[in-house]
């Protein structure tokens, strides 16, 4: 509130600036008319009446009348004699009422679009602060993931190492296990040898008893003839 009267001020002090930026230019007095003639006495011819607060340049001035040219609001001046003392260089109340007022709305329109641009400065304070606190946690979330990530990166490392020594230990275990497959094949193939050549002199043992003892019965038969 303090920051919104401080402008005000400024903006006051800017029309107050502006208005005796134009002091050079005069106005008629506060009488109903006077009269704008072609020459600096009464004898010449009036060609226009002005009433009081119109504004005037002043051109020249010659015993007591001032050559005045007479601004209009639609730019179509025109020039006349006066007499001196019905111009005033102080602006007339009815224009400075004109004025003022003008300057008030002028700053009631200001106001309004200061009220507007601090109520949409105050809303995007607020979008802002949401926005922030938003940010906050979605941060917060992140880091609340990679911490699960790198937590989990060092586990699954771990389990890769571990992976790949029971990798290792399993190779070195199939290894041993053809090994011993090899040695089983070879020892059973032995067996068989040796069954097989047990067996071999068996029968020749028992061949050989059976042509012994054949020989032996055969002596021992009598003689018929």
């Amino acid at each position: 509130m303090n920051r919104f009267c401080f402008i005000m001020s400024i903006i006051v002090g800017l029309c107050l600036m502006e208005q005796t930026s134009r002091a050079e230019t005069q106005y008629v007095t506060d009488f109903v008319k006077i009269g704008l003639r072609t020459g600096p006495s009464l004898e010449n011819r009036i060609t226009n009446f002005l009433i009081s607060g119109q504004s005037v340049e002043p051109l020249e001035s010659r015993e007591g009348w001032t050559r005045v040219r007479v601004l209009t609001e639609d730019k179509d001046d025109y020039e006349g004699w006066v007499l001196s003392r019905y111009l005033t260089k102080d602006v007339p109340w009815k224009n400075q009422a004109v004025s003022l007022r003008e300057q008030n709305n002028v700053l009631k329109e200001r106001a309004v679009g200061l009220e507007r641009a601090w109520k949409e400065a105050s809303q995007n304070e607020q979008r802002l602060k949401a926005d922030l606190e938003k940010a906050t946690h979605d941060l917060q979330e992140v880091q609340r993931e990679y911490d699960m990530l790198k937590k989990g990166s060092k586990d699954f490392l771990r389990l890769k190492q571990e992976q790949k020594a029971m990798q290792v230990s399993l190779k070195t275990l199939q290894e041993k296990t053809e090994m011993l497959a090899t040695e089983n094949e070879s020892l059973r193939s032995s067996q068989r040898t040796k069954w097989f050549a047990t067996g071999a002199v068996v029968l020749l043992c028992g061949l050989m008893i059976g042509l012994t003892v054949g020989r032996q019965q055969r002596k021992r038969k009598p003689s018929y003839y």
